[in-house]
């Protein structure tokens, strides 16, 4: 379609870095794919690099297409840019090429002409030159961005050599604030939240460059399975059939480790051996995927998490979630069974005060490819785990940032055939929203070689993540009751964990939330299993 003129030298006026930043220094009139190709990827081999780049320009079309403040006119004409024929590599490559030609040029007095001779008042001088623009133009561009780079690995050495490392995230929080009219309300980045893990992308708003800083210097603990139980697992996987698993299994003694995993074997091939060996149409719904792939495992790790003061506990069925309920009531919203946030399983710490941990959701049976419906329930989560974290914060409200900055959340996710499981923590200013882990399920019993190693390595993690969770909650509860008891009458002049963590809370509803919410992510790239 034609461009209205009106909208000619329309211009995206909220991003400031990446390849993005195309659309805010070019008008709409040159967003097509020749100038993106010319203008972006620098130092980037773009013969190799075509196809990314072509998709790269896809998917920023996409982008600009969806933000809210987009006029009408401005999407239609980028989806005439979407379904219009690209030009072929060889024809856009040849271009470029043209462009980078040497020019013969006169000087005269400050005057440049391309080769014309021309009369300018009494001209003294005349200086023939050649300037190849673009390779100056393009080579003051590389220096700038290594001179950067170089600063950049400068800082960070600084800090590594003063015994701190490197953050990115008042980097973060700068681009968060600089950006917040691009982002849908419901959106992570919306909430101060970046969404990030291995395999997931930094699509639909983060910066590519910070993002993929961002993963590189994450730091992810691991909870390796031992080396023994490894042994075991290799040794039981080999056996043929039921029955003489049992008979294996019952062959080992000894400490907790042992125990876990004698458990986790149970509840693999025991309450799972019928839907093992029973058609797959069985699957079909929600609460077996929880019965069979879900519940079992949580009540497992349930009970190998241990606790100083109080025990850990998980519920199945649609327990509450209380946080989302404190939450609501606080800002004045009336909860009923109807409104309340109704879980898939929660995981809580049962002391003095219930401290909820870890909550399930489960998108619809084993197996489901309702993409907008996983994506719903993700974003559901993340506003459960807001409201799990700022809960807390409440409840011990004069313990230290510091501790509070070690206190992770979780959820789990049953999506298609995949386990997820995510976790929420504050960071300074931010909330570091990480894909910790994924596991791919296998249902059919000829495939336990594989899966049953995979499973237990899954859910071992869990359990080290939550075991390291409940001890840095009770750290945060002994913090605050020491300060309460030191400063009895002067409780004003200690520093409020809630006035650092103060998310907006919200509890989305399929019905009236739906709309939009599956452009929001995750996206994954690579393959995230």
């Amino acid at each position: 379609m034609n461009l209205p003129e009106a909208f000619k030298n329309y211009k995206v006026g909220t991003v400031k870095e990446g390849p993005l930043h195309f659309f805010s220094l070019f008008t709409a009139e040159h967003w097509d794919a020749e100038n993106y190709l010319e203008q972006t990827h620098h130092g980037t081999n773009k013969s190799k690099k075509f196809s990314r780049i072509m998709l790269d320009y896809i998917d920023d079309l996409n982008w600009v297409r969806q933000l809210q403040e987009t006029p009408y006119p401005i999407k239609e004409y980028i989806t005439s840019l979407l379904n219009q024929k690209k030009p072929t590599k060889a024809k856009l490559l040849s271009n470029l090429a043209n462009k980078k030609r040497k020019i013969h040029v006169e000087v005269h007095r400050g005057t440049i002409v391309n080769g014309d001779q021309i009369q300018y008042n009494n001209i003294v001088r005349t200086t023939s030159c050649l300037i190849d623009f673009y390779n100056s133009s393009r080579k003051r561009k590389v220096e700038k961005e290594e001179a950067e780079k170089e600063e950049d690995e400068k800082e960070e050495d600084e800090k590594e050599e003063n015994g701190k490392k490197p953050s990115t995230w008042q980097d973060w929080l700068k681009f968060l604030k600089e950006h917040r009219a691009a982002f849908h309300p419901y959106s992570p980045e919306a909430n101060g939240i970046i969404r990030a893990g291995n395999g997931v992308s930094s699509k639909p708003y983060l910066d590519r460059n910070m993002y993929r800083r961002h993963v590189d210097v994450h730091e992810v603990k691991l909870n390796e399975v031992p080396e023994q139980l490894r042994k075991i697992v290799s040794e039981v996987t080999e056996t043929d059939g039921l029955d003489a698993f049992r008979r294996k299994i019952k062959q080992e003694e000894g400490n907790d480790d042992l125990g876990f995993l004698e458990s986790i074997f149970l509840q693999c091939f025991d309450q799972r051996y019928e839907a093992y060996t029973s058609p797959f149409a069985d699957h079909k719904y929600e609460d077996t995927f929880n019965q069979l792939y879900i519940w079992p495992f949580m009540s497992v790790v349930a009970n190998y998490t241990t606790a100083k003061n109080g025990k850990v506990g998980f519920q199945t069925g649609q327990p509450r979630l209380e946080s989302m309920s404190t939450q609501l009531k606080a800002a004045g919203i009336i909860v009923n069974d109807k409104s309340c946030y109704k879980t898939d399983g929660l995981l809580s710490l049962f002391a003095t005060r219930n401290v909820e941990l870890l909550l399930v959701e489960t998108s619809d049976h084993l197996g489901s490819s309702d993409q907008v419906k996983i994506k719903f329930d993700h974003h559901k989560a993340m506003f459960g785990l807001l409201s799990m974290i700022k809960t807390v914060a409440g409840e011990y409200q004069y313990a230290s940032l510091e501790q509070f900055s070690t206190c992770k959340f979780f959820y789990l996710h049953g999506a298609g055939k995949d386990l997820q499981l995510w976790s929420l923590i504050y960071q300074e200013g931010v909330f570091d929203f990480w894909l910790e882990a994924t596991v791919h399920i296998l249902p059919k019993f000829e495939d336990v070689d594989t899966f049953l190693p995979e499973l237990v390595e899954f859910f071992w993690l869990v359990k080290g993540l939550l075991n390291e969770a409940v001890k840095n909650v009770e750290s945060l509860r002994e913090e605050h009751l020491c300060a309460l008891r030191k400063n009895k009458f002067q409780l004003s002049k200690l520093t409020n964990l809630n006035s650092f963590v103060n998310p907006v809370i919200m509890k989305l509803t399929q019905q009236q939330d739906i709309l939009g919410i599956g452009s929001l992510g995750p996206m994954y790239s690579p393959p995230h299993h």
